[in-house]
């Protein structure tokens, strides 16, 4: 069974590569922002903050997509539908703006609680300082379709050892089989 990458990483990827190798590798930051951001999100990684309908640090796991992590909040709706919302400081940037890494990061643990059996029916990013929710609804999602909620990105496939031709518009080139195929009219780089 391959080993399952925390969500957190992937969203790290996302924003920095560096960054992600070097937390990969046990290297932790220091700064004024992660610690504002620590104290901001305390709240979210607190258990026992847990009230009726809303659950606070819920972990998830999805074999299918082969992450496991952590969602600061769960909430359930009248239907008993799940919205996961990601808590989120911004001391560098001072504005509630929602990024890619954030995306994919919350559309993880959705996917990943969606795998766990619970019906999930939305999305959210909290930013705490701001007191701001953006919401998303959840994309349909079945047990026996993974990967609809997000996907790696295609890597291309190396490049074949066989030239490719040029393409001209018009009449298809000429067959270069012998000298005189060749252009004459080229000047020569001598």
């Amino acid at each position: 069974m391959p080993e399952l990458i925390p969500i957190s990483l992937v969203a790290h990827q996302a924003f920095c590569p560096r960054r992600a190798w070097l937390e990969a590798v046990g290297e932790k930051t220091d700064t004024h922002q992660v610690e504002i951001g620590t104290q901001a999100h305390a709240p979210a990684d607190d258990p026992t903050g847990s009230r009726a309908r809303r659950y606070r640090a819920v972990d998830v796991i999805s074999h299918d997509l082969g992450v496991l992590g952590r969602c600061d909040t769960v909430e359930l709706d009248e239907n008993a539908a799940m919205t996961v919302v990601e808590h989120k400081a911004t001391p560098v940037r001072r504005r509630p703006e929602v990024t890619e890494p954030m995306r994919i990061q919350v559309a993880l643990l959705a996917g990943a609680l969606a795998d766990m059996g619970y019906p999930v029916s939305g999305q959210a990013i909290y930013f705490t300082n701001h007191h701001t929710r953006w919401t998303y609804p959840s994309p349909r999602r079945t047990r026996r379709s993974p990967g609809t909620w997000w996907r790696p990105p295609r890597v291309p496939s190396p490049p074949s050892r066989r030239p490719r031709r040029l393409r001209t518009t018009g009449a298809a080139p000429a067959a270069r089989t012998s000298p005189s195929a060749f252009p004459t009219n080229v000047p020569s780089r001598r």
